[in-house]
C-alpha cells in the first residue's frame, strides 16, 4: 500500500472514501496505476470537462460566460437591481457559479460533483480574467 494511500485512508471512513472516487471517476492514474490523492482526481476530472464535452456544448468560457453575463444583467436591470450603467462580466458568472456549488456543497459535503464543477468554474475565472484587457 503507497504512502498517500495509507494516509487517505487514515483521514476517511471507507465509505466516504469509495464514494468520492465513484463520484469523481477514477482513483488510479491511468497511465502509471498509481493511486491518486482525490484533489488530483478533483483537478484532472475538472480539466476533462472544461477542455473536452463541456467545452464543446457551450463554447470557449469567454463567450459562453459572456451570454451568461448579458443575460443575467438584462434580468437584473429589470428587476431594478442593476443600474442602467451596470453590467455583469464573464469573470462574474464564473465567480457566482463557484458561489452557487459552495452553496450546494453546504447541503452535502460529500458529493465530490461539486467540488470538480467548482475547481472548473475556478479554472474559467482564470482564463476570463487574464483575457480581459488591463488584468
Amino acid at each position: 500500500m503507497s504512502q498517500a494511500r495509507a494516509e487517505l485512508d487514515a483521514e476517511l471512513a471507507l465509505e466516504e472514501r469509495c464514494a468520492v472516487m465513484a463520484a469523481a471517476g477514477v482513483d488510479h492514474d491511468p497511465a502509471t496505476g498509481e493511486y491518486m490523492p482525490i484533489r488530483t482526481q478533483v483537478l484532472r476530472r475538472a480539466e476533462e470537462l472544461v477542455t473536452g464535452p463541456r467545452a464543446d456544448e457551450y463554447g470557449p468560457p469567454d463567450q459562453s460566460f459572456r451570454r451568461i453575463a448579458d443575460g443575467w444583467t438584462w434580468h437584473l436591470r429589470n428587476r431594478g437591481l442593476l443600474s442602467p450603467d451596470q453590467a455583469l462580466e464573464p469573470v462574474d458568472v464564473a465567480t457566482l457559479m463557484e458561489l452557487l456549488k459552495i452553496a450546494r456543497s453546504a447541503n452535502d459535503p460529500g458529493h465530490a460533483d461539486s467540488y470538480v464543477d467548482r475547481a472548473g468554474y475556478a479554472s474559467c475565472a482564470a482564463e476570463v480574467a487574464a483575457a480581459k484587457p488591463g488584468a
